[in-house]
C-alpha cells in the first residue's frame, strides 16, 4: 500500500515537474517571440499603414464607382424623359389626329402620317444613342478603336463642325472596366469641347503607351480655360471621377493656341482593376 502510495507520488511528481518544465520552456518561447515581434516592430506599422492606406483608397474608389453609377442613371432617365418620352407623346397626338380625321383631306392624312414616321425615325435614334452610352461595343467586341470611330462619327453627323479619329493600330482593351471608362471618357470630353470651346475642327487621338492607354482630344476654338475658372459641372466631376477609378492622370485645359486639350493617360497596374460595372 505504501509502496503504490510512493509510486503514486513519484508519478504525479514527475508529471508536475514535467510541467513545470514545459511551462519553463513555454516562457521562453513567449519572451523569445516577444522580443521578435518588438524588434519588427517599426517595420510592422509601416506595413499595417500602407495597408490602411490601401484600403481607404480603394473605399474611395467604391464610393466614385457609385457615384458614377447614380449620375449614368439620372443622365439616362432625363434623356428618356426629355427626349423619348416628349416623342412618344407627338406620336400620340398624331396617331389621334389620324383617327378622328380619317375622312377629312387626303393631303392631311400624308402629312401627319409623313410626321409619325420622321418621329418614329427620331425615337428610334434616341434609343440607338442610349443604348451605345449604356454598352458601347457590340457583343464580343473589345476594340477601343472601333468604338470611337463610330463615336467620331456619329458627332461629325451634324455638319457644324468637323471631327477626325486618329488611331494608328487596333486597340484590344481586355478589361471591360478600363473600356467602358475610357468611352465614355471620350464622349463627355467631345461634348465638352464641342459645347464649350466651339470650334470648327476636332481631333481626337488613341494611342497604345506600353501597354497602356493615351487618349487627347483637341480643337481650334476659343479653349476650356474660362469654363474651367466659371463653372464645376457634373460632367467634370463624372470625368474625373472615371479617372480616379483606373488611377488615370486627366488633364483638362487649352492648348498654346488657344484651342481646347483634354490629355487622359492610363499605365495598367501589376493587376488590372476589377471589372465594377
Amino acid at each position: 500500500m505504501r509502496a503504490a502510495a510512493v509510486r503514486t507520488a513519484h508519478r504525479v511528481t514527475v508529471q508536475a515537474g514535467g510541467v513545470r518544465r514545459r511551462r519553463v520552456r513555454n516562457g521562453s518561447r513567449r519572451k523569445a517571440e516577444t522580443e521578435r515581434l518588438d524588434g519588427a516592430g517599426p517595420g510592422l506599422c509601416r506595413d499595417h499603414g500602407k495597408l490602411r492606406q490601401q484600403i481607404e483608397e480603394r473605399e474611395k474608389r467604391e464610393v466614385r464607382i457609385l457615384e458614377i453609377a447614380n449620375r449614368e442613371k439620372t443622365r439616362v432617365g432625363k434623356e428618356l424623359h426629355d427626349g423619348l418620352g416628349q416623342q412618344l407623346v407627338l406620336l400620340k397626338f398624331l396617331a389621334a389626329a389620324l383617327r378622328d380625321g380619317g375622312t377629312g383631306e387626303r393631303k392631311a392624312i400624308e402629312d401627319a402620317a409623313g410626321e409619325m414616321c420622321r418621329s418614329l425615325d427620331q425615337a428610334l435614334d434616341t434609343v440607338r444613342e442610349i443604348t451605345r452610352s449604356l454598352h458601347p461595343a457590340p457583343c464580343g467586341e473589345n476594340d477601343l478603336g472601333k468604338a470611337l470611330e463610330q463615336l467620331v462619327g456619329r458627332a461629325s453627323g451634324g455638319g457644324c463642325f468637323h471631327c477626325l479619329l486618329e488611331c494608328p493600330q487596333p486597340m484590344p482593351v481586355r478589361s471591360p472596366l478600363v473600356f467602358h471608362m475610357f468611352y465614355q471618357i471620350a464622349r463627355e470630353g467631345l461634348h465638352l469641347v464641342v459645347r464649350h470651346s466651339q470650334g470648327r475642327h476636332v481631333r481626337m487621338t488613341l494611342q497604345n503607351v506600353c501597354n497602356g492607354i493615351r487618349l487627347t482630344i483637341q480643337d481650334d476654338g476659343s479653349g476650356l480655360s474660362r469654363f474651367l475658372e466659371t463653372d464645376s459641372s457634373p460632367e467634370l466631376e463624372i470625368m474625373r471621377s472615371r479617372a480616379a477609378v483606373l488611377k488615370a492622370v486627366l488633364e483638362i485645359g487649352s492648348t498654346q493656341d488657344g484651342g481646347a486639350r483634354i490629355h487622359c493617360l492610363w499605365e495598367p497596374p501589376a493587376v488590372e482593376p476589377p471589372d465594377c460595372r
